[in-house]
């Protein structure tokens, strides 16, 4: 995403990506609202999840969830399709030899080209459901989710996992504009062998 806004009554506020990976991952996070610094927010001091909106006058205790969030991107959707026949080549060798690193770098390219999120989570955490690098899942976000994909809700994502370090998990998070069914889940994990992992 290249901004995030967030917006409560005639307050916003506009965040860089790597703020709002901050505030998401429960960090406390303080932010002026424009350059002539009279209005500060000030995010998960209280608690997780909490935001207050300071002004000369008064300070406002809200929380995260009560507030609207947009998203500027212009980044594309990952498309599924596309998606695999970059991946089933990458997965074809088993090891990685040159002709596997240029297939990797393929795929690579294009997800990174695509709307994406990121997660750092722990094995133990509900929300990472993807547990070894290179393996992917697709799955609707429930409608009443809290927390790093709160942004997703009742839409469906794939979750890539790119990254492992001891019990850390690194996640992409993709949102997927177009239908999906049971039919194309079969099938995508027919096609992935053991690197699917349904939901």
């Amino acid at each position: 995403m290249e901004k995030v806004i967030i917006i409560h009554g005639k307050r916003k506020i506009e965040l860089v990506p790597f703020k709002w990976r901050s505030i998401k991952r429960g960090e406390k996070v303080e932010y002026y609202q424009n350059k002539n610094k009279r209005i500060k927010w000030h995010f998960n001091h209280s608690k997780k999840g909490s935001c207050q909106i300071e002004t000369s006058q008064e300070l406002i205790e809200i929380e995260l969830i009560d507030c609207k969030i947009e998203f500027i991107e212009t980044r594309p959707h990952l498309e599924l399709q596309k998606f695999q026949e970059l991946f089933i080549p990458f997965i074809s060798y088993p090891t990685w030899t040159k002709e596997k690193h240029n297939a990797y770098n393929s795929l690579r390219d294009y997800m990174n080209a695509c709307h994406s999120d990121y997660i750092n989570s722990s094995r133990d955490n509900k929300i990472t459901k993807v547990r070894f690098v290179n393996g992917f899942t697709v799955f609707k976000v429930d409608p009443e989710q809290r927390g790093i994909l709160m942004p997703f809700r009742n839409q469906y994502v794939l979750m890539y996992e790119y990254a492992k370090f001891k019990f850390q998990h690194f996640l992409e998070v993709y949102p997927l504009n177009e239908q999906i069914t049971e039919d194309i889940l079969e099938s995508i994990a027919q096609n992935s062998k053991n690197y699917f992992k349904k939901s």
